[in-house]
């Protein structure tokens, strides 16, 4: 595993279990905005790639959704979004 991936990963298991406050700070603080913009990048190598460039896009989705799915936390961040 690449080390994007790792982090990515990683990343998408402390999302999926953190409390309000930190994904508050986390999308105040442009985590949502970053997340998009790696997204972003990674969709334009993979046109020119494959491989592991992919798994890091699956994992980019898969943070995203965890930040907008949760609709108890959601509730408490999604002004933040806007």
């Amino acid at each position: 595993m690449a080390p994007l991936n790792k982090h990515l990963v990683s990343l998408r298991a402390t999302i999926s279990t953190a409390d309000t406050p930190f994904l508050s700070d986390f999308i105040r603080l442009s985590g949502f905005d970053v997340l998009s913009d790696v997204l972003r990048q990674l969709v334009f190598q993979q046109m020119e790639r494959g491989g592991l460039i992919e798994q890091n896009i699956v994992e980019v989705l898969k943070c995203l959704r965890v930040l907008v799915n949760d609709n108890v936390r959601w509730r408490g961040t999604q002004e933040l979004l806007c």
